[in-house]
Protein backbone atom coordinates (compact mmCIF):
# COMPACT_ATOMS: atom_id res chain seq x y z
CA UNK A 1 0.00 0.00 0.00
CA UNK A 2 2.66 1.99 0.41
CA UNK A 3 4.39 2.05 -2.97
CA UNK A 4 0.79 2.14 -4.20
CA UNK A 5 0.58 5.55 -2.06
CA UNK A 6 3.45 6.60 -4.19
CA UNK A 7 2.33 5.80 -7.41
CA UNK A 8 -0.99 7.74 -6.57
CA UNK A 9 0.62 10.82 -5.39
CA UNK A 10 2.83 10.80 -8.66
CA UNK A 11 -0.29 11.02 -10.78
CA UNK A 12 -1.72 13.63 -8.31
CA UNK A 13 -4.53 11.00 -6.94
CA UNK A 14 -3.96 12.51 -3.78
CA UNK A 15 -7.08 11.37 -2.45
CA UNK A 16 -6.28 7.84 -2.75
CA UNK A 17 -2.45 8.53 -1.69
CA UNK A 18 -3.68 9.19 1.71
CA UNK A 19 -6.25 6.02 1.96
CA UNK A 20 -3.18 3.89 1.10
CA UNK A 21 -0.89 5.67 3.38
CA UNK A 22 -3.31 5.51 6.03
CA UNK A 23 -4.07 2.07 5.30
CA UNK A 24 -0.32 0.96 5.37
CA UNK A 25 0.33 2.47 8.57
CA UNK A 26 -3.08 0.67 9.84
CA UNK A 27 -1.62 -2.66 9.00
CA UNK A 28 2.01 -1.92 10.22
CA UNK A 29 0.99 -0.51 13.17
CA UNK A 30 -0.74 -3.82 14.28
CA UNK A 31 1.85 -5.98 12.46
CA UNK A 32 5.04 -4.41 13.15
CA UNK A 33 4.45 -1.89 15.81
CA UNK A 34 4.65 1.84 16.19
CA UNK A 35 8.68 2.26 16.01
CA UNK A 36 9.37 0.13 13.25
CA UNK A 37 11.84 1.43 10.57
CA UNK A 38 8.87 0.47 7.77
CA UNK A 39 6.18 2.52 9.85
CA UNK A 40 8.58 5.60 9.51
CA UNK A 41 9.16 5.13 5.56
CA UNK A 42 5.47 5.12 4.83
CA UNK A 43 4.99 8.44 7.54
CA UNK A 44 7.39 10.48 6.22
CA UNK A 45 5.73 9.75 2.76
CA UNK A 46 2.96 10.92 4.10
CA UNK A 47 4.42 13.44 5.58
CA UNK A 48 5.85 14.53 1.74
CA UNK A 49 1.98 14.07 0.18
CA UNK A 50 0.64 16.30 3.32
CA UNK A 51 3.96 19.26 2.91
CA UNK A 52 2.86 19.47 -0.81
CA UNK A 53 -0.67 19.93 -0.16
CA UNK A 54 0.02 23.32 1.40
CA UNK A 55 0.03 25.38 4.30
CA UNK A 56 -2.87 24.27 6.15
CA UNK A 57 -1.55 20.92 6.43
CA UNK A 58 2.44 21.72 7.15
CA UNK A 59 1.56 20.90 11.02
CA UNK A 60 0.50 17.65 10.27
CA UNK A 61 3.40 16.92 8.02
CA UNK A 62 5.42 18.50 10.72
CA UNK A 63 4.32 15.54 13.35
CA UNK A 64 4.81 12.90 10.41
CA UNK A 65 8.01 14.11 9.78
CA UNK A 66 9.11 14.51 13.35
CA UNK A 67 7.98 11.21 14.54
CA UNK A 68 9.76 9.62 11.15
CA UNK A 69 12.72 11.02 11.64
CA UNK A 70 12.77 9.89 15.51
CA UNK A 71 12.42 5.95 14.81
CA UNK A 72 15.16 6.63 12.32
CA UNK A 73 17.33 8.15 14.58
CA UNK A 74 16.67 5.94 17.37
CA UNK A 75 16.97 2.46 15.44
CA UNK A 76 20.09 3.95 13.34
CA UNK A 77 21.62 6.72 14.64
CA UNK A 78 21.72 10.76 14.07
CA UNK A 79 23.48 10.09 11.26
CA UNK A 80 21.42 8.03 9.31
CA UNK A 81 20.82 9.61 5.75
CA UNK A 82 17.11 9.62 6.22
CA UNK A 83 17.38 11.75 9.46
CA UNK A 84 19.53 13.98 7.90
CA UNK A 85 17.02 14.01 4.93
CA UNK A 86 14.33 14.45 7.02
CA UNK A 87 15.49 16.75 8.97
CA UNK A 88 16.10 19.61 6.84
CA UNK A 89 12.04 19.31 5.86
CA UNK A 90 11.43 19.93 9.57
CA UNK A 91 14.04 22.14 9.77
CA UNK A 92 12.01 24.45 6.56
CA UNK A 93 8.69 23.69 8.09
CA UNK A 94 10.01 25.13 11.39
CA UNK A 95 11.77 28.28 9.57
CA UNK A 96 8.18 28.90 8.22
CA UNK A 97 6.85 28.90 11.99
CA UNK A 98 5.17 25.74 11.99
CA UNK A 99 4.17 23.76 15.22
CA UNK A 100 3.11 20.31 15.53
CA UNK A 101 -0.81 20.20 17.05
CA UNK A 102 -0.61 17.56 19.37
CA UNK A 103 -4.04 17.24 20.10
CA UNK A 104 -4.11 16.56 16.12
CA UNK A 105 -1.22 14.61 16.06
CA UNK A 106 -2.31 12.04 18.70
CA UNK A 107 -5.93 11.78 17.28
CA UNK A 108 -4.56 10.75 13.86
CA UNK A 109 -2.04 8.11 15.73
CA UNK A 110 -5.21 6.98 17.70
CA UNK A 111 -7.21 6.30 14.63
CA UNK A 112 -5.02 4.55 12.92
CA UNK A 113 -4.18 2.60 16.16
CA UNK A 114 -8.03 1.70 16.75
CA UNK A 115 -9.09 1.13 13.33
CA UNK A 116 -9.38 -2.65 12.37
CA UNK A 117 -7.80 -3.76 9.29
CA UNK A 118 -9.46 -3.35 5.94
CA UNK A 119 -10.38 -5.75 3.90
CA UNK A 120 -10.64 -4.71 -0.14
CA UNK A 121 -14.57 -4.23 0.32
CA UNK A 122 -13.45 -0.67 2.63
CA UNK A 123 -11.19 0.63 0.40
CA UNK A 124 -12.46 3.43 -1.99
CA UNK A 125 -13.38 1.86 -5.44
CA UNK A 126 -10.46 3.95 -7.38
CA UNK A 127 -7.92 2.75 -5.59
CA UNK A 128 -8.29 -0.86 -8.04
CA UNK A 129 -8.63 1.20 -11.18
Amino acid sequence: LNNMGDAYFAVKRYDVSETCYFESLVILFKTLGQEHVEVADVLANYGNLLFNLGMTTWPKALGLYTKATSIIETTFGKDHPKVVKWGKVIKDLESKNVKVNDKEQERLFKQISTKAITTKDDLPESIFK
